[in-house]
């Protein structure tokens, strides 16, 4: 019992339920039931001693509040999708200032320092993993649908039918 310490706090409100409600228990279940041959419900004196024990009144640190942890769980949801909806005005705000400081108004901006700085904007906002790579398509058996993808701007293009590659 040494290790289960942690939970001596719950076991406590569990007895004292027990006790409280074993008037509703006794009518309620059958008199074989396991309960009743606990240590509790065998000595009567021990179930009375509890009774007395038990604090009816308000709780110093437990205050129902009526509100059932669905509740709880469905608010923090709607904070998520919130936040996910929100996402892509503030992905595109960070890439318009991010185009602004590279001075795309004075034509000054390279592919390279976009290709550069979108993937480090995606990680900093947890949407890019830098070891992530794309995996090469599988090779189609029918020699007239040939697709290849392009490293430069990651989207597969229709190469044409009588294209060879010279060896």
């Amino acid at each position: 019992m040494a290790g289960d310490a942690h939970i001596a706090p719950v076991l406590q409100l569990c007895l004292a339920s027990i006790a409280a409600n074993a008037t509703f228990l006794r009518e309620n279940l059958k008199s074989k039931h396991a309960v009743f041959t606990s240590y509790v419900f065998r000595n009567s004196d021990v179930l009375d001693q509890l009774t007395t024990l038990l604090n009816t009144g308000e709780s110093t640190w437990m205050r129902p509040t009526g509100i059932p942890p669905h509740v709880e769980l469905y608010r923090q949801h709607v904070e998520t999708r919130k936040a996910l909806t929100e996402l892509p005005t503030a992905l595109l705000d960070g890439f318009s200032n991010l185009l602004d400081d590279k001075c795309v108004t004075q034509h000054s901006i390279m592919r390279d320092n976009v290709g550069a700085t979108i993937p480090s904007i995606l990680e900093q906002a947890g949407l890019w993993q830098s070891h992530t790579t794309l995996q090469q398509p599988e090779t189609s058996s029918d020699p007239t649908s040939i697709t290849h993808h392009w490293q430069s701007d990651g989207k597969f293009h229709r190469m044409p039918e009588h294209l060879s590659f010279r060896s």
